[in-house]
């Protein structure tokens, strides 16, 4: 059994994002993490979904849920849909990485003279 966290690596990156980095209590095996990876040609966020997915699993076999009057409520089902919500944001970020699509605004002013005439700065690569 083997477990290493460190986010320099793409290992580690995958552990960040299903928060398995407890080397006391953790989930996955450091093979296992590295089989994801290889089964999403080492996309960190797909490989992250992947062990989300397998976390909401895992989780469902515990979930339950408990109200007692309006002083108490556990619903341990919501652990289970919050894994699998983060699955689908890492989903939509690899689907928008593989795209090419990438959201990027440095700053931008815009200028004009009392006649409406753009006197702005444009920068040229």
């Amino acid at each position: 059994m083997a477990f290493t966290y460190s986010v320099s690596t793409d290992r580690g990156k995958v552990r960040l994002f299903c928060y398995d980095i407890d080397s006391t209590e953790y989930v996955f095996e450091d093979d296992e993490i590295d089989v994801f990876l290889e089964l999403n040609n080492d996309s960190i966020w797909l490989a992250a979904a992947n062990a989300c997915r397998v976390l909401a699993v895992r989780a469902s076999d515990d979930a339950f849920a408990v109200k007692v009057s309006t002083a108490l409520e556990i619903d341990k089902k919501q652990v289970s849909r919050r894994y699998l919500e983060l699955a689908k944001e890492y989903e939509d970020k690899a689907s928008k990485l593989e795209d090419g699509v990438w959201e990027f605004t440095d700053s931008f002013a815009i200028s004009t003279s009392a006649t409406g005439r753009d006197t702005s700065e444009y920068v040229k690569d």
